[in-house]
């Protein structure tokens, strides 16, 4: 295991695969022992297999492969990476896992310290794929590290899309860690009603409602905390669409003006091709009359 750990950055698939399944076999061991339920061997093991090691793993495996070496690579490349990666934090593995709530409880025990300990993971990572995308669609073009390209306006749609889900998600902690509601017609106690997985993509749907400008209003936000998010994420739905616009109209001019020179490189060469001609036949033809 050392030696996997001192040559991470070269490692192939399947070697990081196994790291992660160990690394989460160990803490997944250790999350059991510490929990002292007061359960049997039998529930121990099931606690182990069905219920910390495969959120570890589903958890520590992504982040894994993203410091490796040539998968960062990946990412920085092809920021459809990123938007996979944070598409799949907030989507996939709520889905595969179920959101977990402790229904408004406030006492920490050695569970909630264990998803509290996951959902820093899934921040993390978040985070990583968010820098990526800014530094892609904003920085490299405000900056000139590179030109506008024609596969932008997918990358943008994405990152509007990753956006509106991390918002969601965002609204979502707001909420169950809130003291008192956070969000009008929106609050802890309706999990009973439809549950946290539902309760989360209720969280979605009011953050790219907020997003595009559109504001029902059947929900709005009564904290300072949750105002505050509302607001940034408002002025950030605007920029990004502002600015997803002028990438794609720079983009289409740039074209338009590299085609336009292509055609009057072309016409240039022709011409001078067509001079090259005449002179050399009015030069055979000199020639013949000398």
């Amino acid at each position: 295991m050392f030696r996997l750990i001192k040559k991470y950055g070269a490692l192939r698939s399947r070697e990081v695969l196994a790291l992660a399944f160990l690394v989460s076999l160990v803490l997944a061991l250790l999350a059991e022992i510490i929990n002292l339920n007061g359960g049997g061997y039998i529930e121990d093991i099931r606690g182990v297999v069905f219920n910390y090691f495969p959120m570890i793993f589903l958890n520590i495996a992504p982040i894994m492969f993203v410091f490796r070496i040539g998968f960062l690579r990946k990412v920085k490349e092809n920021p459809l990476y990123a938007v996979g990666m944070i598409l799949y934090f907030l989507l996939f593995l709520p889905l595969f896992l179920g959101i977990q709530s402790d229904g408004g409880r406030r006492d920490v025990d050695s569970r909630s310290v264990f998803y509290i300990g996951v959902t820093i993971l899934n921040l993390v990572a978040i985070m990583i794929g968010h820098v990526v995308l800014i530094k892609y669609v904003f920085l490299d073009v405000i900056f000139k590290r590179r030109k506008p390209r024609g596969r932008d306006t997918i990358v943008i749609l994405m990152t509007y899309i990753s956006m509106g889900v991390s918002f969601g998600f965002i609204y979502t902690l707001i909420t169950m860690l809130s003291d008192e509601p956070a969000f009008n017609n929106m609050t802890l106690d309706m999990v009973k009603d439809m549950g946290t997985t539902k309760l989360y993509f209720r969280h979605i749907y009011y953050s790219f409602i907020t997003l595009t400008s559109v504001g029902f209003g059947d929900i709005s936000p009564l904290t300072w905390v949750a105002q505050t998010f509302t607001a940034m994420e408002a002025i950030l739905g605007v920029f990004l669409l502002s600015f997803s616009l002028g990438i794609i109209l720079s983009a289409e001019a740039e074209d338009s003006t590299v085609k336009q020179d292509e055609e009057q490189r072309f016409k240039r060469e022709l011409l001078e091709d067509i001079e090259k001609i005449i002179d050399r036949k009015l030069g055979n033809k000199e020639k013949k009359d000398e």
